[in-house]
C-alpha cells in the first residue's frame, strides 16, 4: 500500500512540475512585446452600410515572447482620444501574427467607444489602434504584454439606429420620395397596428406606406382635411390620392393607424427657459441632416424643447436622449449648437456641437402674387426674385435654386434672377397646373453647398393661370393616308415640355407634321436624320412597318422607331420574365407578329416592343382586342400555344388569337 502511494505521489509532482513549466514561463523582464509592422495608411476611411463587409486593414505585428515558449492569444484594441473606453476590436486566437478587420468590426468598436445616438452625431475619429498578447484565455496577471506604440486610423464611420419593429413608412417631396429611407418611418409600441406616432418636417405631397417599397400597399388621401384639437384629421385609403401638406411645409407632429386614418398637427420647436437668453428661440429645420438645430449663447440653467404642452421635451433616462415632460435639461454657460433630431420615434436624441454661422437665404416679397399669363407675352419680363447671401459654416456654396413647387426655374451663383412670361408659365404647367385655370404655387429659393448641404427661405404663395403652350395635337400627312388630313392622324401632346406621340402604320414613303389639318399652316419636314425644318422636304419612311412616332416642335426634333412586337410575362416558359421580351416573328404582308410558345397556367404576359413599356398590349373590353397599357393576358391550361398578334389598319386597332398546338 505504501508502494502505491509513493508512486502515485511521484506522479502527481511529475504532473505539478509540468504545469508549472506551462503557466510560470519566464520573468515579466524578460518579455518582449508585440509592435505593428504594418498598419492603417495616412488616408481617411469612409465606412457605410454598403460596405460594412468589405476589409478595412489587414494589420500585421511582430510575435510577442513571454521568455519561454507558449501558446498566447492576441486582442487588437481600439481607443479615442477624449473617451474612456477602450473596445477589443478583435481575437485572434494562436500564435499569428496577422489579422484582416471588417468595417463592420472596426465600426462597432467606435460606436461603443463614442456611444452614437444619432447620424446627426457622426464626425470623423483618429482611432488609436493598439495590440496585447496574453496567456490563457483572458488578459489578467502577469501574462500580458502590450505594444509600446499604437498606430493611428482616421475614420468616418457609419451609423446604424435601433428603430422600432413596428413602423410604417412617410414618402414624398420631403425625401424625394425615395424607397428604403427609415429617416421618415413613424412608429408604434404594439407588437402589430398602430397608432402610428412620430415628428417629421412635410413639404407639399406624401403618402403613408406600409413596408419601404412601392411594393408594399401605399396610402393616399381619401376626402378633405378637418380641424381636429390643434391639428388636422382626414381618411387615407389604397386608391387615394397623395396626401397635402396643410397648412404649408413645416414640422409635424404625425399619428395614423396605418391605412385608414391620419393626424397631422404643425409643430414650431423653440428652446425655452432659463439657461436661453430672452427666455426663449425658435429652433431651424436643417434640410439635408433632417434635425432641428439653433445657436445658442447658453447662461447657467436650465430648456426643454418646447412646441406646446403637448409636445415638451426635457431630459430622458439617458445622457442625450429626450423625452415628453421629462425634466428641464442642464447646462453650462457657453456658446454651441444644439441639435434636436426626431427621425428614430423609438429614440428622440439632442446633443451639442460648436457654434456653426448658418445663414438661409431670405427671398424678398414678390411684387406680384397673382398672374394671368397670355402667350403673346410669352418674352415679356414679369417677375424678378431676388434673396440674400446664404452660409453653412465653412462649406463652399455650389449653387441656388429657384423652385416653382418641385421644377426649377433658375440654377447660379447670383442673388437675383428676372424671369418671363414664357418661363413662368412652363414652371406652372410642369408644376401641375392646367391651362386658363388658377393654381397656387409655392416658390423658394435652396442654397445648395459642395459637401451636400442645404438651406431654404420661406415659402411664398403666389396663383398662376398658365396658357396652354403648345397645342393639344399636331397633325400628320404623309403616302400612309394619301397625304390628307384628319382628325385620327395626328400626333398628341404628353407634356407641357412640347413632346408628342403617337403610332402608326406606314408604308414605304414619307410624311410631314403640320400645325392645321392643312398646308396653310407652320408644316415640319426633314433637316437631317432626327432634325425637323418648317423648311424641310417629306420625312423618309424606310420600310413598311408599324412605327413609334415622335417630335417636338419647339426643338425641332423627330424620332420614327419600327415597333418590334414580343411577349414578356412569367406566364412565357424559358422566357425573360417581367425583364424582356421573347421576340415575335414579323410578317408585314398581314400585318401580324406570331410565335409558338409554351404558357404556363396561373401565370400573366402582355404584347410589349423594343423592351420599352411604353410600348405594351394587355386584356380591353372587347374580347379578341388588346390595347395600350391594356391588363394583363392569361392561359388556364399550360400547354404549347401559337400566339398571334394582328394589326387592322382601318380599324386602328390589335386583335389577338392563342390558339393550342
Amino acid at each position: 500500500m505504501k508502494k502505491a502511494l509513493s508512486i502515485l505521489t511521484i506522479l502527481l509532482t511529475l504532473f505539478s512540475c509540468h504545469e508549472r513549466e506551462l503557466t510560470h514561463i519566464g520573468y515579466p523582464e524578460d518579455y518582449v512585446s508585440p509592435e505593428f509592422t504594418k498598419g492603417p495608411d495616412g488616408e481617411l476611411y469612409v465606412f457605410t452600410k454598403e460596405t460594412a463587409g468589405d476589409v478595412f486593414e489587414t494589420l500585421e505585428w511582430s510575435p510577442a515572447s513571454f521568455g519561454a515558449k507558449t501558446e498566447h492569444n492576441y486582442q487588437i484594441m481600439a481607443s479615442i482620444e477624449g473617451y474612456d473606453a477602450v473596445e477589443v476590436v478583435t481575437l485572434v486566437n494562436g500564435s499569428a501574427t496577422q489579422v484582416e478587420i471588417s468595417q463592420k468590426e472596426m465600426n462597432d468598436a467606435i460606436m461603443k467607444i463614442t456611444g452614437v445616438l444619432s447620424e446627426g452625431m457622426v464626425v470623423e475619429e483618429n482611432v488609436d489602434l493598439g495590440i496585447r498578447a496574453f496567456i490563457g484565455d483572458f488578459p489578467t496577471g502577469t501574462g500580458v504584454v502590450s505594444s509600446t506604440k499604437q498606430v493611428v486610423a482616421n475614420i468616418f464611420p457609419y451609423f446604424t439606429p435601433t428603430l422600432p419593429s413596428n413602423k410604417i413608412f412617410v414618402r414624398g417631396d420631403h425625401q424625394d420620395w425615395a424607397e428604403n429611407d427609415e429617416t421618415t418611418i413613424l412608429g408604434s409600441v404594439e407588437e402589430e397596428g398602430g397608432p402610428y406616432n412620430g415628428y417629421m418636417y412635410l413639404n407639399n405631397e406624401f403618402k403613408i406606406c406600409a413596408g419601404p417599397t412601392w411594393g408594399d400597399p401605399a396610402y393616399g388621401q381619401k376626402g378633405d382635411w378637418e380641424s381636429d384639437g390643434n391639428g388636422f384629421s382626414t381618411a387615407i385609403a389604397g386608391d387615394g390620392e397623395n396626401i397635402k401638406v396643410t397648412p404649408g411645409p413645416g414640422m409635424f407632429f404625425m399619428s395614423s393607424n396605418g391605412s385608414s386614418t391620419l393626424m397631422i398637427e404643425p409643430l414650431t420647436f423653440k428652446l425655452k427657459g432659463s439657461a436661453i437668453p430672452g427666455g426663449e428661440i425658435v429652433m431651424d429645420y436643417d434640410q439635408t441632416n433632417r434635425y432641428l438645430y439653433a445657436n445658442v449663447d447658453f447662461v447657467d440653467g436650465s430648456f426643454t424643447f418646447y412646441a406646446n404642452n403637448d409636445h415638451n421635451l426635457g431630459k430622458g433616462e439617458a445622457d442625450g436622449v429626450t423625452e415628453n415632460n421629462g425634466e428641464p435639461i442642464e447646462v453650462k454657460a457657453g456658446t454651441r449648437m444644439i441639435v434636436l433630431d426626431l427621425k428614430n420615434p423609438g429614440t428622440y436624441i439632442y446633443f451639442y456641437r460648436g457654434a456653426v454661422e448658418i445663414t438661409a437665404p431670405e427671398m424678398a416679397p414678390l411684387t406680384i402674387t397673382d398672374y394671368v399669363l397670355t402667350k403673346d407675352d410669352k418674352d415679356q419680363s414679369i417677375e424678378t426674385i431676388s434673396w440674400s447671401e446664404s452660409v453653412y459654416g465653412d462649406e463652399t456654396l455650389e449653387k441656388y435654386q429657384v423652385l416653382l413647387g418641385s421644377q426649377v426655374m433658375y440654377e447660379g451663383v447670383d442673388l437675383s434672377v428676372t424671369l418671363t412670361v414664357e418661363e413662368l408659365n412652363a414652371a406652372a404647367l410642369k408644376d401641375g397646373g392646367e391651362a386658363d385655370k388658377a393654381t397656387k404655387h409655392g416658390v423658394k429659393v435652396v442654397a445648395i453647398f459642395a459637401e451636400g448641404s442645404k438651406l431654404e427661405s420661406e415659402l411664398q404663395e403666389i396663383n398662376i393661370t398658365p396658357y396652354q403652350a403648345f397645342a393639344s395635337e399636331i397633325y400628320v400627312s404623309g403616302d400612309f393616308n394619301d397625304w390628307k388630313h384628319n382628325d385620327d392622324d395626328v400626333v398628341n401632346l404628353d407634356n407641357p415640355e412640347g413632346d408628342y406621340s403617337n403610332w402608326f402604320w406606314m408604308p414605304e414613303g414619307g410624311f410631314k407634321f403640320t400645325s392645321l389639318p392643312n398646308f396653310d399652316g407652320t408644316n415640319y419636314g426633314y433637316e437631317s436624320d432626327g432634325v425637323l425644318s418648317t423648311t424641310g422636304g417629306n420625312i423618309p419612311v424606310d420600310a413598311e412597318n408599324h412605327y413609334s412616332l415622335k417630335m417636338n416642335p419647339e426643338k425641332l426634333t423627330y424620332e420614327l422607331e419600327a415597333l418590334e412586337w414580343g411577349l414578356i410575362g412569367d406566364a412565357v416558359k424559358g422566357g425573360g420574365g417581367w425583364e424582356t421580351d421573347t421576340p415575335l416573328t414579323f410578317d408585314v404582308a398581314t400585318k401580324t407578329w406570331y410565335k409558338e410558345v409554351e404558357l404556363v397556367a396561373g401565370a400573366n404576359f402582355k404584347f410589349r416592343a423594343n423592351n420599352n413599356w411604353d410600348h405594351n398590349l394587355g386584356l380591353t373590353d372587347v374580347d379578341g382586342e388588346v390595347g395600350r397599357d391594356g391588363g394583363d393576358l392569361s392561359v388556364e391550361v399550360a400547354d404549347v400555344y401559337t400566339v398571334t398578334l394582328t394589326y387592322d389598319s382601318d380599324a386602328r386597332k390589335f386583335t389577338y388569337t392563342i390558339v393550342k398546338k
